[in-house]
């Protein structure tokens, strides 16, 4: 155990609004997976959300075409960065090897992972950050925008051959 930065961690919880502050993150990600969900009604959206060590926090949506590619969708939040990302996974690492194999390059709106086998996505929508000041509809439309514009791509990608 690292005793300074489980003690630094005691001081943080103590004298600052850290808890705080995170469960309105929590709050206001489930409120995008819910507002998602209803604007977007051709995804099915994972029921929940899923927090990995505060390195990045997810929720995964797919249909019926992305499922039959064995591929899924994921909004993740990076905490380090503190920004958004769209990501597109396999299911398994099978699918995800597979897909980057047929794909890998052919286009350029979307980041490439650098290894399929070790990375948690396939592709993914540019880093992009979001002005928390300009409200929850404005957040909505970006992280929406986001998920449609990767998502056409992925089609288009998936047309082509």
């Amino acid at each position: 155990m690292n005793r300074d930065l489980l003690l630094k961690y005691k001081e943080l919880i103590q004298s600052t609004d850290c808890i705080a502050a995170y469960r309105e993150f929590v709050r206001m990600f489930r409120w995008l997976r819910r507002r998602l969900e209803e604007e977007l009604p051709e995804y099915r959206f994972q029921g929940r959300i899923t927090e990995n060590g505060m390195d990045y926090s997810y929720f995964l949506f797919t249909n019926e075409k992305l499922k039959a590619e064995g591929l899924k969708g994921g909004v993740m939040f990076l905490h380090e960065q503190f920004c958004f990302e769209i990501w597109v996974s396999g299911i398994n690492r099978k699918d995800q090897k597979r897909f980057y194999q047929r794909f890998k390059g052919k286009t350029e709106k979307l980041k490439w992972c650098e290894d399929p086998e070790h990375q948690d996505y396939v592709v993914k929508k540019p880093i992009f950050t979001i002005d928390f000041q300009a409200g929850e509809e404005r957040l909505l439309f970006e992280i929406k925008t986001a998920v449609k514009e990767t998502m056409e791509e992925i089609q288009w990608l998936l047309r082509e051959e």
